[in-house]
């Protein structure tokens, strides 16, 4: 199956839903930070909830970013999605380990922490962002981003993430994120509750199906769904050499002046790894 994004309805239209195939994008993540397993999963997780949390924006400059803070040895984990196609992210400690679960699955909430927080930050392009902060339940990325709908937003959500691997690589990556729309009945609500307690883990759909359209008619067709409009997902940085040579004109005046005894100075892209050269007289 293709990396993408369905949006779609539930229930004759009282919910929303999306759902996301990710293997490429999240192995490309892995890749470009040289991440362990854990921080892979932990990543691939962060970056596909961000995506599924801004399917609805509208704006080409809108984007959304994830930033989990918790007591686990990945540090923090950065994930960012917006609606022009950018989708980036990193972990603080790419290379942290925290082993397996007593069950045999990746350990990605020992890897993330339990204890910390999410901070969910929407920037509209014009004046300043929005950002809600809400407590980590568990490290496992799905049950702290529903915590936060829940507590920042008054909203219960249903949000479900997964990343299979086979020999430390990935071989599947998804996840479905449903919202009650306004006037939802409590019976759809059981519908949709009991509808998601029998689907197989949301990393094997890829596995399973040629397209997230079959999913989704496969999956929620007993309670009424109805597929919208399906977008590609790739990772994507949107750096610049432009955007670079702004960060280094937003430090003190001193700071530059310093920089500048330099006769080159490298910056490197967080999200992507790219190297940028400016020449010292660029700083003046």
């Amino acid at each position: 199956m293709k990396d993408g994004i369905l949006h779609g309805l539930l229930c004759d239209g009282q919910a929303a839903i999306e759902i996301i195939s990710a293997r490429d994008t999240v192995a490309r993540a892995g890749e470009i930070h040289n991440a362990s397993p854990e921080v892979t999963a932990a990543l691939g997780r962060a970056l596909m909830g961000a995506r599924l949390m801004c399917g609805r924006l509208k704006g080409e400059k809108e984007r959304l970013s994830l930033t989990f803070k918790g007591d686990g040895p990945a540090g923090s984990i950065i994930a960012v999605a917006g609606s022009g196609g950018v989708l980036k992210g990193y972990a603080a400690e790419p290379g942290a380990r925290a082993g397996f679960r007593a069950d045999g699955k990746l350990n990605v909430g020992g890897v993330v922490g339990s204890r910390g927080t999410l901070t969910v930050a929407r920037d509209s392009g014009s004046g300043e962002p929005y950002a809600g902060v809400s407590e980590l339940v568990s490290g496992e990325i799905a049950e702290d981003i529903a915590k936060y709908y829940l507590i920042s937003e008054q909203q219960p959500s249903a949000v479900l993430l997964g990343v299979g691997f086979e020999r430390a690589e990935v071989v599947s990556a998804g996840g479905i994120l449903i919202t009650p729309l306004p006037g939802c009945s409590q019976d759809a609500l059981e519908q949709i509750e009991r509808t998601l307690s029998q689907l197989r883990p949301v990393s094997e759909l890829a596995q399973f199906y040629q397209s997230l359209e079959e999913f989704l008619h496969d999956s929620f067709w007993e309670i009424g769904a109805r597929s919208l409009e399906e977008k590609q997902v790739a990772y994507y940085c949107d750096c610049s050499r432009e955007r670079m040579l702004e960060a280094l004109f937003a430090l003190p005046k001193s700071d530059r002046e310093e920089l500048a005894e330099q006769d080159e100075i490298e910056m490197c892209c967080q999200f992507c790894g790219n190297k940028y050269i400016f020449k010292a007289d660029e700083l003046v």
